[in-house]
């Protein structure tokens, strides 16, 4: 079921979302263990160890968030993943950079207020925004090296990769990256003549 409107998005996301992809500490018959989460470890919070079962794990990319955002068609397996993620289903990650291209795009296209409305709509929603380390930086670096893609489009790809997850996208950059990225194809904006 596709969210027909940004305001009704917004009122479903209401309650607190907690970040699962930080780093954390846990604590194994006494002795301390720093754990990175690299392939989308989810902490029971209730026992305080790492579940063994982790769920699938996704990347959403700036276009699939616009997807929803606009009720573009997709916007159905994008709220699919994200009430899959309220129940404990999957993890979705997000990039740090596609909260800037978000912001940006709604800027030009529809302005200040909609544009912070947009990023107050994506604090609530059941994602995890995930920051730059130096290990993600290098990925990303070397995607863009590699690869014809734009430094936003590297830093998710670098992202997906790294947690071993599957990105979701609409984004046809992306195709060259099927070989060492797995990817959920939302469907394609269709040209106008």
């Amino acid at each position: 079921m596709a969210l027909r409107s940004f305001s009704h998005i917004l009122t479903k996301g209401k309650e607190k979302v907690l970040t699962y992809w930080t780093r954390f500490r846990l604590y194994v018959g006494g002795e301390k263990v720093n754990a990175w989460s690299r392939n989308c470890w989810h902490h029971d919070e209730r026992t305080g160890t790492a579940m063994s079962q982790t769920p699938p794990c996704y990347v959403l990319d700036t276009s699939a968030l616009l997807t929803l955002i606009e009720d573009e068609a997709g916007a159905d397996q994008v709220q699919t993943l994200l009430e899959q993620a309220k129940q404990g289903e999957v993890r979705l990650l997000v990039s740090f950079i596609s909260f800037m291209e978000v912001y940006y795009i709604s800027l030009q296209e529809r302005g200040q207020e909609e544009a912070q409305e947009r990023l107050r709509l994506l604090a609530v929603l059941p994602m995890s925004r995930v920051e730059s380390t130096e290990p993600l930086t290098i990925l990303a670096g070397q995607f863009k090296a590699a690869h014809r893609l734009s430094v936003a489009d590297a830093w998710i790809a670098a992202l997906a990769q790294e947690r071993d997850a599957t990105l979701v996208h609409k984004d046809p950059e992306f195709e060259q990256l099927e070989a060492v990225v797995k990817v959920l194809k939302l469907p394609y904006k269709k040209n106008i003549p």
